[in-house]
């Protein structure tokens, strides 16, 4: 499988038509790309070469789509097990090279170390490794290897710069960027779903605030229709709740809606694209692709899912959106938890036993909160403008 999708497309160097990129990204997975997406549609806009090298086949859809709408962006799908035969540094022509995160691939860390390169890393993260002895040697090494860090967020700047105070280290959530730039288009993105004209029509018709929406989620999220107060208020039609679930396969569809009529028999499950009109004591299921993050804005509550599991989903969606933040325990990985405690502690909440998460949802100041995370929005954006000015 593998080897079938890195020959799967033609490689085709910017060297055999005398040209010469400005910039190299390398991604390894979706969030990966949207990390760096702001500083490519930059440098494409203002007319660049710019080279992009994926990593994994779950971002070839968005690359190519990338590369159609630019003519001036070249892709590489890393060569790993075609390596001789195929090889990144062969292919390459930028002089500045951009990874993400990590997945430090031998050839492009000796391609980055070059004396002629500049080496930048995007995202990066300390957060959840224990370095000491070896181990704390190899990562300052690995690390020294960069010209350039920004960090995920202010916490893992402050590791970096405790790791060696010689790391040329800032920090930046390019992700943030992304999001505020896909909430802004919301509407539109609304227009283009029209079998969710009725969904989306009850949702803005009803207090913000009593609409919860379980994003990403999983069947273990599935538990906070054990609670019996949150249950009577769905009932009632104090709440209404809403399942976005992560998994968009049949199976897990199915298990899903197999898991929520066993747990919660006197609530009835409706999908979303087949709603008419407002009925209490219904839970709505949405699973159209594309629209989660745009559709957070309509909610006051947001229960992301992967808490109870492996990790946590994405919290600086719904963040921005306004809404307050509900997530299981799981978040020794997530940088976004951090970043979101540090500007708004009180609106990202850790939900232990979600059988009681009545308990935890409570009235906030929405117009406050989304004043704050948009004058956020916008000193990210004049401090990107400034950022791009170094690369």
């Amino acid at each position: 499988m593998r080897k079938e999708f890195e020959n799967g497309e033609v490689i085709d160097s910017f060297k055999n038509t005398d040209r010469v990129a400005t910039h190299c990204f390398h991604v390894s997975s979706e969030g990966e790309l949207e990390q760096a997406l702001p500083l490519i549609q930059y440098f494409l806009d203002q007319g660049n070469f710019i080279e992009l090298v994926y990593t994994s086949n779950s971002v070839t859809r968005k690359c190519k789509l990338l590369a159609a709408k630019y003519e001036n962006l070249n892709l590489l799908r890393m060569p790993l097990l075609s390596f001789p035969s195929n090889s990144f540094r062969r292919w390459v022509t930028a002089k500045k090279l951009f990874m993400c995160r990590y997945d430090f691939f031998s050839e492009l860390m000796l391609y980055g170390a070059r004396e002629d390169v500049d080496f930048i890393l995007l995202s990066a993260s300390l957060k959840g490794k224990r370095l000491t002895g070896i181990k704390k040697a190899f990562t300052l090494g690995l690390y020294s290897c960069f010209d350039y860090i920004v960090a995920a967020s202010d916490i893992e700047r402050q590791n970096f710069l405790k790791l060696s105070a010689d790391f040329n280290v800032t920090a930046f959530e390019f992700r943030l960027l992304q999001i505020a730039s896909r909430l802004e288009q919301s509407e539109s993105k609304f227009l283009e779903k029209r079998s969710l004209d009725n969904y989306f029509s009850i949702l803005k018709n009803r207090d913000v605030k009593s609409n919860l929406i379980i994003g990403s989620a999983w069947e273990v999220e599935l538990n906070i229709f054990k609670d019996i107060d949150l249950v009577n208020k769905v009932k009632s039609g104090e709440f209404l709740v809403v399942i976005a679930p992560h998994s968009l396969s049949k199976e897990s569809l199915l298990n899903l809606s197999k898991a929520f009529n066993t747990i919660a028999p006197s609530l009835k499950l409706v999908n979303a694209n087949e709603v008419d009109e407002y009925r209490s004591g219904e839970v709505y299921f949405n699973a159209t692709p594309g629209i989660l993050l745009e559709s957070y804005s309509l909610f006051g509550h947001v229960l992301v899912g992967g808490g109870h599991g492996r990790s946590i989903h994405s919290v600086l969606e719904p963040y921005l959106a306004g809404s307050r933040v509900y997530c299981g325990p799981k978040i020794f990985r997530s940088t976004e938890f951090d970043f979101i405690k540090k500007e708004s502690p009180n609106d990202v909440v850790v939900i232990e036993n979600l059988e009681e998460i009545s308990s935890s949802i409570v009235d906030y100041n929405r117009e406050l909160e989304i004043d704050k995370r948009d004058k956020l929005i916008n000193f990210y954006k004049s401090s990107f403008t400034e950022m791009m000015e170094r690369f």
